[in-house]
């Protein structure tokens, strides 16, 4: 008798205090249980979840996340939170979990705030209408592994932000941790992504457009790692690695822009088994910005590749092809810049590759079909070495281009 009272007593307690209990789990429901987002999380527990009807729920002001509480919306499209606040949600500690639900914000800061906690959102919506979607910052954390300061987004769409769609930052474990699988961060208004001082996340299998701005840019030591993901955007520059910036791309497809991929004041990008596509090069190295691409497929109105003011390039295993008839240049190398390629197939209705005064590079083993004229070397053009090209790089003086500069001389 004594233990049926035990049991009952168990049963009914949770209905007391208006919550449900799952094997030892307490549920809690908003609007049922509790009326406010805020108002339920302050009543639960680590483990506990917090359940969110269909409808509009609403913070009035930024809520400091802790615990390790699951929030889990009846579905994204049905279950909406909303805030006026500048900074919305604050992770700073623990292991929360949001599922399948939208955050819209008409504040001017971050909507997610990572600071050293290890969220983990799925199958959510975030649209930060004046600020920053995405802030992950952990500038201090401390972690034995990596693994421990995973930050994971997954299948989550960041949408229409005023700033920036995510922004990583700090050096942290947990800049380092981030990742995001399966994401749509798309028509923002500055960037979509930006990585700086140092950071490094990753995204696999993502869709990324830009839009009045950059789809991705690293600086000042800001890195990121980019699988399998698409990236567009429409603005000069598509993605920008520069002041000691480093990108890394794999299967990825990347389309729009003036310039596809470039980097400049010593950012690099490392592109394997991508394919480049843009209105006039796709890709840009200058001022000491370095690339470097594997089996990659580039094609451009303009051109492939172009060099400038000291950036380098190395190329392997890949198709670079320029479409303009009038212009068109595949490699393009200008003012102390340096291109290396190695067993390429080059393709231009105009130009092949373009040498200009003071620039040079290395060329072995690559195919150049162009009916107009290979190589274009200018005279004053730096240090050339290369074997195995068909055809072969001319001797000085030999090339078409030196043929008619000497005769206009001449005249």
């Amino acid at each position: 008798m004594v233990r049926d009272k035990f049991f009952w007593g168990w049963f009914i307690l949770p209905l007391i205090f208006g919550v449900n209990s799952v094997c030892g789990q307490i549920i809690i429901t908003v609007p049922d249980d509790v009326p406010t987002f805020a108002e339920a999380y302050e009543k639960a527990k680590n483990g506990d979840v917090i359940l969110l009807k269909a409808g509009e729920h609403t913070i009035d002001e930024t809520l400091t996340i802790e615990k390790s509480v699951t929030f889990r919306g009846e579905a994204m499209d049905q279950v909406v939170v909303r805030s006026e606040c500048d900074q919305v949600l604050n992770i700073s500690n623990g292991k929360s979990v949001f599922e399948q639900i939208s955050f819209v914000s008409t504040g001017k800061d971050s909507l997610i705030w990572v600071t050293y906690g290890t969220p983990r959102f799925s199958d959510c919506l975030i649209s930060a209408k004046n600020g920053i979607g995405v802030d992950i910052e952990a500038r201090g954390l401390h972690l034995e592994t990596l693994e421990e300061a995973e930050s994971l987004f997954e299948r989550c769409q960041i949408v229409d932000c005023g700033l920036t769609g995510v922004r990583v930052y700090g050096g942290g474990a947990l800049s380092r941790g981030a990742k995001f699988v399966s994401c749509k961060i798309y028509r923002n208004n500055n960037y979509c992504v930006h990585t700086t001082g140092p950071a490094n996340p990753q995204f696999i299998d993502c869709t990324i457009i830009a839009g009045n701005n950059l789809a991705i840019w690293a600086s000042s030591q800001g890195q990121g790692i980019f699988r399998g993901c698409k990236i567009h955007s429409t603005n000069r520059e598509n993605v920008l690695a520069d002041r000691d910036g480093a990108l890394f791309f794999e299967d990825c497809h990347i389309e729009g822009g003036w310039v596809a991929v470039g980097c400049m004041s010593s950012g690099s990008v490392k592109l394997t088994g991508c394919r480049l596509y843009s209105r006039m090069y796709p890709v840009g190295c200058g001022t000491e910005g370095h690339c470097r691409l594997e089996k990659c497929e580039i094609q451009g109105q303009l051109g492939g590749i172009a060099a400038t003011q000291g950036g380098t390039g190395h190329l392997s295993e890949c198709r670079i092809e320029a479409r303009d008839p009038q212009n068109g240049t595949a490699v393009g190398v200008h003012g102390k810049s340096r291109v290396n390629l190695q067993n390429c197939t080059i393709i231009s209705p105009k130009y092949g590759v373009l040498l200009e005064a003071e620039a040079g590079g290395s060329f072995f083993n690559n195919q150049i079909e162009c009916p107009a004229e290979p190589w274009k070397i200018s005279p004053n053009a730096g240090m050339t070495t290369g074997s195995g090209n068909t055809p072969e790089i001319p001797a000085a003086g030999e090339s078409d281009f030196l043929k008619i500069l000497m005769e206009r001389t001449k005249k």
